[in-house]
């Protein structure tokens, strides 16, 4: 397929925009983890979490879903499931998650363009008008304007 100057193909942007988020946020993760005490951290045993970001509820626009509540909380795993939620406990003795999402152990293998928006704040699949044609208008409106900001949020 050829494109012209100005357009860049979708296969290209999600590819390039993968591998800088990728570089951009999981290396200097990376370089700054401090390893977990191996004891809590037994399927067997006990492991304590505190400052764990949980989605508390949804948002609602126009009687639809459209972006999700968060909070932090206190989690106990026991024999790796989970035994205790409750408010969070900052000065408790636990592993600190830092706010991070927690989400269930699954494999989700696919991405929807129309609810991650690249860096931006996420959005539920709103109804559109024109099905899949519609959805490959708004994507080469919507994708050339993404990525003149990619850079900058990349860096925040």
């Amino acid at each position: 397929m050829k494109t012209s100057d100005n357009k860049i193909p979708r296969k290209d942007f999600i590819r390039n925009s993968a591998l800088a988020v990728a570089g951009l946020t999981l290396i200097p993760n990376i370089m700054t983890a401090s390893p977990f005490d191996e004891k809590n951290l037994s399927v067997k045993g006990k492991m304590s979490l505190k400052n764990v970001r949980l989605e508390t509820r949804f948002e609602y626009q126009d009687g639809e879903v459209a972006s999700t509540k968060t909070d932090l909380f206190y989690v106990e795993v026991e024999k790796g499931k989970i035994t205790k939620i409750t408010p969070n406990q900052p000065n408790a003795k636990a592993v600190d998650a830092k706010g991070l999402l927690m989400l269930p152990a699954f494999k989700d293998m696919h991405i929807h363009l129309d609810k991650t928006f690249y860096g931006d704040q996420w959005q539920s699949v709103k109804k559109r008008a024109g099905g899949v044609k519609g959805m490959i208008e708004l994507e080469q409106k919507m994708l050339p304007e993404m990525l003149k900001n990619q850079h900058s949020k990349l860096k925040n």
